[in-house]
């Protein structure tokens, strides 16, 4: 018998994904957007080179009815100034508008 683990994704359609060219601080940067779905729970993994060729990394979910990035603490302060853009953008994709 073989055991997964609880995070690999078995469902293609489990996880969406998709991209956006964003204006930021440091320029016009290309964000990827990875909805990722293990049981009940829903995040986005999102990811960014940035100007100094940095790999930015962080997680969005959503809470209280907004799409929030959690653990603000280690992560950059430009990107957190953006966490409602970030939002916006999700819900474009969510809704079809894109």
């Amino acid at each position: 018998m073989i055991t997964l683990p609880s995070t690999l994704i078995t469902n293609p359609s489990a996880m969406d994904h998709f991209s956006a060219f964003l204006r930021t601080g440091q320029g016009e940067l290309h964000f990827y957007f990875n909805l990722v779905k293990v049981g009940f729970d829903e995040h986005y993994h999102v990811s960014v080179m940035d100007r100094t060729n940095k790999l930015q990394v962080f997680h969005m979910k959503q809470e209280s009815g907004r799409w929030q990035i959690v653990k603000t603490e280690n992560i950059e302060g430009w990107i957190v100034s953006m966490e409602s853009t970030f939002e916006g953008v999700i819900l474009e994709q969510l809704n079809g508008e894109f």
